[in-house]
């Protein structure tokens, strides 16, 4: 079997609790639509979608028959970390990205960010820019607002989750702290 490059580890907790109700799998539709439009052939990513204790079976099954190319993970918590942690650990390819449920990636996103990688590279992250009219999309795109924080020295001390690829056994290694 060949394994993905690229795991995207599609979150449902932002999408459960923005301002959008329903159905699950209405709720990460702009995602998984933005998914399919992606420039990197399909057989190089892998789709897991992490559910938790509070998504309904019948909302699961909804989302596997909407979605065939879906694999489901289980996060043991209804927690943002907790879910890119499972997903992460569900992940098959060797790079693994997140991409909260309530967001729509550029079709180019994947391969810009896999082709940064080198040897030597650990995380590739890009920017996260918000649309719409509403204050928090304008604030929140400012520019380098969601550019990789940097200290004096050079090296990465935080960074948004939104847009960012890691190699799988970093995030292993070192998983995001639960408790946040």
């Amino acid at each position: 079997m060949n394994l993905p490059l690229v795991t995207v580890v599609v979150d449902t907790i932002t999408a459960r609790t923005g301002l959008q109700h329903g159905e699950l799998a209405d709720l990460i539709s702009g995602p998984m639509s933005a998914l399919e439009r992606q420039t990197i052939p399909p057989e190089e990513m892998e789709i897991v979608v992490v559910i938790d204790a509070e998504v309904p079976e019948t909302e699961r099954a909804q989302v596997t028959r909407r979605y065939p190319r879906v694999r489901l993970a289980e996060s043991g918590a209804a927690n943002y970390f907790d879910a890119k942690n499972a997903g992460a650990r569900a992940a098959r390819g060797e790079y693994v990205t997140f991409l909260d449920g309530d967001c729509t990636p550029d079709p180019n996103w994947l391969k810009r960010l896999i082709a940064r990688f080198d040897p030597d590279v650990t995380a590739v992250a890009g920017c996260v820019r918000y649309s719409g009219p509403s204050w928090a999309a304008r604030t929140f795109s400012v520019p380098d607002f969601a550019y990789i924080l940097t200290e004096p020295d050079g090296q990465a001390s935080g960074f948004n989750l939104g847009n960012v690829v890691f190699r799988r056994e970093a995030l292993l290694q070192h998983a995001l702290e639960p408790r946040i």
